[in-house]
């Protein structure tokens, strides 16, 4: 749903859909800063943030959401910032390979702690009730997992 908001960057008013985080204005001129930062880095593949902040006078903010958003990977992976969760250096997204897996198997887990305390909750606490129930669900969630 659309609704009036004041633009972030310049302050005009606007109306901000999903999406849009500033006015057309300020976007037009994000985007040729973006096609600079860009151009900048294909010319200077082995640039680090600090240097194209230098080079291109954007916020480091910009270049990290660039970064995240994957803009850089095909002609520089020097280009890199630490991970959100153990700060080890990345090309791309929020997360690293390994605290990425760790956080989808932490939510797995929960899932099926869940599942079973329903299903404890649903056979009325009987153990061999209890067991193939939680069989029967293990295995509906794994079918839904590599499903």
């Amino acid at each position: 749903m659309a609704k009036m908001k004041n633009c972030p960057m310049c302050g005009k008013v606007f109306l901000a859909t999903p999406g849009r985080r500033v006015c057309i204005d300020c976007r037009e001129a994000e985007m040729q800063r973006e096609r600079e930062i860009v151009a900048f880095v294909r010319e200077h593949p082995n640039s680090t943030i600090a240097e194209i902040i230098e080079a291109t006078g954007a916020s480091e903010k910009m270049i990290k959401r660039m970064i995240e958003e994957g803009r850089f990977i095909e002609f520089s992976q020097n280009i890199h910032y630490p991970c959100k969760k153990c700060g080890k250096p990345i090309v791309a997204g929020k997360y690293c390979k390994a605290c990425y897996e760790r956080m989808q198997k932490a939510i797995r887990q929960a899932h099926a702690d869940q599942m079973l305390a329903h299903l404890r909750k649903k056979s009325g606490g009987s153990a061999e009730k209890e067991k193939s129930t939680y069989s029967e669900g293990m295995q509906n969630i794994i079918g839904k997992l590599l499903g």
